[in-house]
């Protein structure tokens, strides 16, 4: 990817986080994927599973989107600086 790239994705990613519509589906779905899990018996080991899941993959949407923002960031810097990442890859070879 090139730094222009991973800038414009991490600037989109930030968008989108801030977001409040998503923030409150995402918020919207956790709750309801957490009362659920709750509500769930202990015998239905297989329902709380997935529901864990469920939750922990909402998470990780979010997490990704943090990361593309940090990716963003350094690649702003990055182009700051004017080096491209051909010039960063031979800086270290």
């Amino acid at each position: 990817m090139s730094d222009y790239t991973d800038e414009q994705r991490g600037t989109n990613a930030e968008g989108l986080l801030n977001n409040p519509l998503l923030q409150k589906a995402l918020n919207a779905s956790r709750e309801t994927i957490m009362t659920a899990w709750q509500a769930t018996p202990i015998r239905d080991q297989e329902g709380r599973e997935y529901l864990w899941k469920l939750h922990q993959a909402s998470l990780r949407f979010e997490e990704i989107l943090v990361g593309y923002i940090q990716n963003g960031e350094i690649a702003k810097a990055n182009l700051k600086e004017g080096k491209s990442v051909t010039q960063r890859i031979r800086s270290v070879f």
